[in-house]
């Protein structure tokens, strides 16, 4: 059985501590530019490096209309999305800001996809704000032949003009993964993934609100923890099915608000100074993994 969240009593929880940016306003002047890079290294140690570099750069207002600027990088595993290292920067009064981060993969380690994620933030001392984000190209570590143990030179890894493709086409096994282990038929709910998310700037309805559920639960995401592949949605209703680095799985279920609904004026108090939220998580249900069914979701 979820566990139902009331509104009201989680204000602090759900809304507060919230998206930063639900429901703002994008500035119609600035921009912000993500730029993401990576650099893979095989050295002395037996050990690939990935190192991944996300540079956030505000155009069209000075660095004293700039109240906050952020930028994010991650490393994660191209199948699975589990996050294998990240980091993020935040400044005040900047019109750039920039972060990195490093995944170590042993040469006697199993070959493994990752590829790098990045997103930039700003909000300005009107309060509006500008967002971007970018992939980079997918590439491989590790699985090497020990007896190379010669150390190579670097070689970059440029930020992708493809799509980024992570939960492409992943809806039914979604679906089943859902039946199977927590007993929720959805197989008449439509499917959006990551990638479609990630990648489509101008969307409306419940898929913006869907999107402001992923940006709020991708930003922060930390080492071990899994990124989201996408969501099944129906009737202002949203799952999305996640491993956990404990073992376990949690199914989440959101519900898609509109401005006039009766639970967003309920989650209002005059304690929580948030921006107004797009959507309230009503539930979790958790299960220990399924390794097999799992694995067929990521494959």
């Amino acid at each position: 059985m979820f566990k139902r969240v009331v509104a009201m009593g989680l204000c602090a929880m759900i809304l507060c501590a919230g998206s930063a940016f639900a429901a703002d306003v994008n500035d119609p002047v600035a921009s912000i530019k993500c730029d993401i890079q990576g650099r893979t290294t095989n050295n002395s140690i037996n050990a690939d490096y990935y190192d991944a570099y996300s540079v956030a750069t505000v155009s069209g207002r000075p660095a004293n209309q700039v109240k906050t600027i952020y930028a994010q990088v991650d490393i994660s595993n191209a199948t699975s999305g589990v996050v294998y290292a990240t980091n993020q920067s935040t400044e005040q009064n900047k019109v750039e800001t920039r972060t990195s981060a490093r995944a170590t993969r042993g040469w006697n380690q199993s070959k493994i996809s990752v590829v790098a994620r990045g997103i930039a933030r700003a909000r300005y001392t009107n309060n509006n704000v500008s967002h971007a984000n970018k992939s980079g190209l997918t590439t491989t570590i590790g699985g090497r032949n020990l007896s190379r143990a010669v150390a190579e030179e670097s070689t970059v890894i440029p930020a992708s003009n493809e799509p980024d493709t992570f939960g492409n086409g992943k809806g039914d096994k979604m679906a089943a993964v859902i039946q199977t282990m927590f007993g929720h038929d959805l197989s008449d709910y439509q499917y959006i993934s990551f990638s479609e998310l990630w990648e489509t700037e101008d969307l409306s309805g419940d898929l913006e609100k869907i999107k402001e559920i992923l940006m709020d639960r991708y930003i922060g995401i930390k080492v071990g923890e899994f990124i989201p592949m996408g969501f099944l949605y129906k009737d202002s209703t949203a799952y999305t099915v996640v491993e956990q680095s404990d073992g376990s799985v949690v199914l989440s279920e959101y519900k898609l608000l509109d401005e006039n609904d009766a639970s967003v004026a309920a989650a209002q108090s005059e304690e929580c100074e948030a921006e107004t939220s797009v959507y309230l998580l009503v539930g979790t249900e958790k299960q220990a993994v399924d390794r097999a069914l799992m694995d067929s979701l990521y494959q």
